[in-house]
């Protein structure tokens, strides 16, 4: 059984004075409240934006170093060939051995100038001996 309790508030007002009073400042706090809401929601909104905006811009710096970089070892593996290339051209010093094969020699070409060379004798008996010196 529930106890009785004094009312400590007494309301000087009728209830519809109070009600008409309070719902204007009630629906005012509401809208306020919303306004909030909505600033803090966009706001967040910008950050992840940004924040993605960043993070792709580091994706894509990391991905244009790296094709720079193969573009740069590219040149510069470009330019040891064409180096050594000419280095070997100058290099006029025969081998022992005869002049090294080129790209078109194959065996059509080479045979008929093995032939000729076994045929005049002009071909050592033994291989020469190669130094590493």
């Amino acid at each position: 059984k529930a106890r009785e309790i004094e009312n400590d508030v007494i309301f000087d007002q009728e209830p519809a004075v109070i009600l008409n009073s309070m719902l204007p400042l009630y629906l005012n706090s509401q809208l306020v409240s919303i306004l909030y809401d909505a600033q803090a929601s966009e706001l967040s909104s910008r950050m992840t934006a940004m924040k993605a905006a960043t993070d792709n811009a580091g994706e894509l710096v990391k991905a244009l170093t790296s094709v720079f970089n193969k573009k740069r070892q590219a040149g510069i593996t470009a330019e040891i060939c064409e180096i050594s290339a000419g280095a070997s051209c100058i290099d006029t010093e025969m081998s022992p051995l005869g002049p090294d094969l080129g790209l078109e020699d194959n065996e059509d070409s080479v045979l008929p100038d093995l032939l000729q060379e076994l045929e005049f004798g002009s071909l050592p008996e033994f291989p020469p001996v190669i130094s590493d010196a």
